[in-house]
This record gives structure tokens, C-alpha cells and sequence, in this order.
């Protein structure tokens, strides 16, 4: 797969496979187990075991670690990784770390 293919996990960060499943499969899936739900989308996908596993892992058992981050300005926990304001003190955030403090 090309990283085209590819996006980051809203949880973790990591690069995951983009999910693409079949509507009309969607009661068709074995959910009770981690290893029978990978199954099942292998089968009824017609994908790859490694990319049912990320799907698997990143999506409906959510076995990745959730990714925090702290507000540069203030250390509140911020809601998300991806957060680009913090709530407590107004800093809005700027790609890679850099803020600016809202009067």
C-alpha cells in the first residue's frame, strides 16, 4: 500500500491504514474477539491481515495508547494531541510547539 493509503490514528498518531469497509458488511463482522474480527475483515474485505490488524487495533477494539499533550503555557492537559487552543488560558497553538497568547 502507498502512503496515500495511509493516516494518522486520531488516539495514538501513529500512521495507520485508512479504513475503507463495505457498508453491507457491517453485521456481518465477528466483534467478539480482537483475532476473530481480524478474521472476519480478511475475509470479508479481502485485505491483508496486517491491514485488518491496524483497523483492528486503531478502530473498533482501540488497543492504541491514547496520546496527550500539555498546554506550553499554563501545563493543563489539553483535550486532545491534536488540539490547537488551550481552554484554560487562551494559547493558540501553531504547528510544532510555537503559541501565541490571545489578549
Amino acid at each position: 500500500m502507498w502512503l496515500k493509503d495511509r493516516l494518522l490514528c486520531d488516539r495514538c498518531g501513529e500512521l495507520i491504514y485508512r479504513r475503507s469497509i463495505h457498508v453491507e458488511n457491517l453485521n456481518l463482522y465477528d466483534t467478539g474477539s480482537k483475532q476473530a474480527y481480524i478474521n472476519s475483515l480478511v475475509k470479508l474485505e479481502n485485505v491483508s491481515e496486517e491491514v485488518a490488524t491496524s483497523w483492528a487495533e486503531h478502530g473498533l477494539f482501540e488497543l492504541c495508547t491514547l496520546k496527550t499533550r500539555n498546554c506550553l503555557v499554563c501545563n493543563m492537559k489539553l483535550e486532545t494531541w491534536q488540539a490547537k487552543m488551550c481552554l484554560k488560558c487562551g494559547a493558540d497553538f501553531e504547528p510544532w510547539g510555537k503559541f501565541n497568547v490571545k489578549t
